[in-house]
């Protein structure tokens, strides 16, 4: 009977340490290796796209170049007719909406930042311990908080506003196109500015209107300028300009002369003209480098927006190839997220540092 006892106190004692959960690590499954390689991916795109945004979004919410642009364009309001006038008065609210909705993806970004890097503290503190259940669910947290798709709409807003600027500036131009023609009121009122400021004679103001007058049978007969210009003799106008040029070195200095004649000539007709067509083209020259600049500011948040876009689509099947899940190769995958997540933390503070 003792032997039994014995025998049966053995049996039961195997039996209970058996039934106790040893304290092994097991080895990771197949699924677990996949998502934690898809996860290695995930912060490492990421720990990049932070990086990037931080350089990006800084230049895009600081664009001197474009901004140096916008406080010209009062120096050309002379020539902007009521149309065009109101174009560009509408050119402004275009772009400030435009760099608040750039404000708003950096703030975005900022706070992402901020959560993710008090979730990639806790993430680290998993690997003394192993817990890898706390730590999978960490990384959920961390990329289903992920704020990409507000931070796209944003950044597309910027990139909408901008383009209505841009088609600002082109319907401006087309305006130009109409306004800087000798017939056009602008034109003749340019024109006519001219004449009262010319820096050699100072015209009467009762002989502006008759010059005008004079002016516009040329403007309305374009042929005949033509005609009139043609058999100038050049030679006979070289003599002519010899002689006024000695008469002026002996004759005393002045410094404005009253013309007593009311005709005009051809070439003071042209000069005239010139003045102001130069007036127009300048403004419209500017106005072709201002779009060139706005457009150079869509393409980069456009290019910004693709970055975010990617680094959002789902990581690439692994194929065909079936890594072997040993331990060692799971020190080398806990090593890569550790790193990884350190990278992602790094940039997230500097980019939360950064005076965007």
């Amino acid at each position: 009977m003792k032997l039994f006892l014995i025998t049966l106190f053995g049996l039961l004692g195997n039996f209970a340490i058996d039934a106790v959960p040893q304290a092994t690590v097991q080895p990771p499954t197949k699924s677990q290796s996949m998502d934690w390689n898809l996860y290695l991916n995930k912060l490492q795109n990421k720990a990049q796209l932070v990086q990037d945004m931080k350089n990006d979004l800084n230049s895009a919410s600081i664009d001197k170049n474009l901004n140096d642009e916008t406080e010209k364009i009062n120096d050309y309001s002379a020539t902007y007719s009521t149309e065009v006038q109101q174009l560009v008065s509408n050119i402004r609210p275009s772009l400030l909406t435009a760099h608040d909705s750039i404000i708003d993806a950096i703030s975005i970004m900022h706070g992402w930042c901020s959560g993710a890097d008090i979730l990639l503290a806790a993430f680290l503190d998993t690997f003394p311990s192993n817990d890898i259940a706390t730590r999978d669910e960490t990384l959920k947290d961390l990329f289903d908080s992920d704020s990409s798709t507000e931070i796209m709409n944003k950044l597309k807003e910027a990139s909408d506003m901008l383009g209505s600027a841009s088609s600002l500036v082109s319907n401006i131009s087309s305006e130009f196109d109409s306004d800087s023609t000798e017939r056009s009121p602008l034109f003749q009122e340019l024109l006519r500015h001219e004449i009262l400021s010319d820096e050699n004679k100072q015209y009467p103001a009762r002989l502006v209107e008759k010059i005008l007058e004079q002016m516009q049978e040329y403007i309305d007969h374009p042929d005949l300028l033509e005609l009139v210009l043609s058999k100038t003799n050049l030679a006979g106008a070289v003599a002519i300009s010899v002689l006024r040029s000695h008469a002026n070195q002996e004759a005393p200095p002045t410094t404005h002369q009253t013309p007593k004649e009311t005709t005009v000539d051809p070439q003071t007709y042209v000069r005239f003209r010139d003045r102001v067509l130069h007036r127009f083209k300048s403004t419209k020259n500017f106005f072709i480098a201002y779009k060139s600049s706005i457009d150079r500011a869509i393409s980069s948040i456009d290019e910004i927006n693709a970055k975010v876009l990617r680094n959002n689509q789902p990581a690439a099947a692994m194929g065909n190839v079936q890594p072997q899940y040993t331990p060692n190769n799971q020190r080398i995958t806990d090593a890569r997220l550790k790193n990884a997540a350190k990278a992602l933390k790094n940039n997230c503070q500097k980019f939360s540092n950064a005076q965007i």
